[in-house]
């Protein structure tokens, strides 16, 4: 919700772990979406996703240009999103 960091990037190639989203998750979102890369490559870890629930976080993982438009349409309505976009492949 405050800006873009063209910066971010995983500890892990294709693994998202709960450090790779500290940024987000201080911003206290109700939804974290993740843009997996055209293929679906990018993935959320099973840590990840135990993080997540226990924050309260909805998860949504989906190949980029579905998350992009999930990430504008609920923006678009007003809802607390963070997106993380996976953008090399």
């Amino acid at each position: 919700p405050r800006g873009v960091n063209g910066s971010w990037w995983r500890k892990s190639g294709h693994s998202v772990v709960p450090e790779d989203i500290g940024e987000m998750v201080k911003a206290a979102p109700d939804t974290i979406i993740l843009g997996q890369g055209k293929p679906g490559l990018m993935k959320a870890t099973k840590e990840l996703r135990n993080y997540l629930k226990e924050q309260g976080i909805v998860l949504i993982e989906e190949p980029t240009a579905k998350a992009v438009e999930t990430f504008n349409r609920m923006t678009g309505e007003g809802a607390n999103v963070c997106a993380g976009f996976h953008l090399t492949c």
